[in-house]
């Protein structure tokens, strides 16, 4: 089974999850895939507690990595706010809204604790060797059973994952068409281009996952997580004006930085 047909098939699964537009009807399947990932993160630690267990401390575990592994991490780390556009459409769907902030800030300390601790218990137990996809790391018959799964929470969570993306610009393409039909189509159009291009991405780039992976959290998640909250900020609210635009300084600094050291090491490894 050639590993570009993969691609296509997934491609024609996401394809009309994708046409999904309203994000209260994505709460099923979403539910689905978080469970299923939340599995899955239990299970790499599991099999992670084992390692350290059966080997103890991999020998690779340094205090302090080379600091252009830092700036690589830098670009792979932000990545973690890929899902930060969701902000305004999930507190605009919620039934209390009066308790966005509470929940906000809540899941943001969650998810904190999980990825520190996740990060730094995968890397005591499997050091540098960590394979890029964690669950590869994971064997016998149970690691393909959490593969699986976890290829369906990525298929479940994808309707809301990309939600942004085509709200954001299908606004821009179609606002103007004036046949509801023919605008619906050319939208739904639209989105099956943008899946299909995105699996054509993720074949080409698979073979550099984690370097592919840092320089789209450099390019997008930077300003996303970084940048535009300091502009938005000043903007809208005003005040610690100097914590703003500090914020905005070290934002634009790290995206030439971290892009300069990942097409660096994108060169040596070809």
């Amino acid at each position: 089974w050639p590993v570009g047909c993969t691609f296509v098939l997934l491609a024609l699964l996401l394809t009309p999850l994708g046409w999904i537009r309203r994000i209260g009807k994505m709460k099923t399947v979403n539910i689905v895939g978080d469970v299923i990932i939340c599995l899955a993160v239990a299970a790499v630690a599991v099999a992670a507690t084992h390692q350290l267990q059966t080997h103890g401390v991999s020998p690779e575990v340094v205090a302090l990595a080379p600091p252009e592994k830092v700036l690589v991490f830098a670009g792979t780390a932000v990545y973690a706010f890929e899902g930060i556009a969701l902000v305004i459409p999930i507190r605009e769907s919620m039934e209390k809204p009066e308790l966005f902030a509470y929940m906000l800030v809540g899941m943001m300390i969650l998810f904190m604790v999980i990825l520190t601790g996740f990060g730094i218990l995968g890397y005591l137990a499997w050091g540098t060797a960590v394979q890029t996809v964690v669950l590869n790391e994971l064997s016998g018959p149970v690691a393909s059973i959490i593969q699986s799964l976890y290829i369906i929470a990525v298929i479940c969570t994808f309707p809301i994952a990309i939600y942004p993306c085509f709200s954001i610009c299908e606004n821009a393409l179609f606002s103007q068409m004036k046949r509801p039909l023919i605008r619906k189509w050319s939208k739904n159009t639209f989105r099956a281009a943008v899946t299909f291009a995105m699996a054509a991405l993720a074949y080409f780039m698979a073979a550099e996952l984690a370097l592919f992976i840092s320089i789209l959290g450099s390019l997008c998640s930077i300003p996303l997580a970084i940048i535009f909250p300091a502009m938005l900020h000043l903007k809208l609210v005003g005040g610690a004006e100097k914590v703003s635009w500090m914020l905005i300084a070290i934002g634009c600094c790290l995206i030439p930085l971290t892009l300069y050291v990942d097409f660096l090491a994108w060169g040596e490894a070809s």
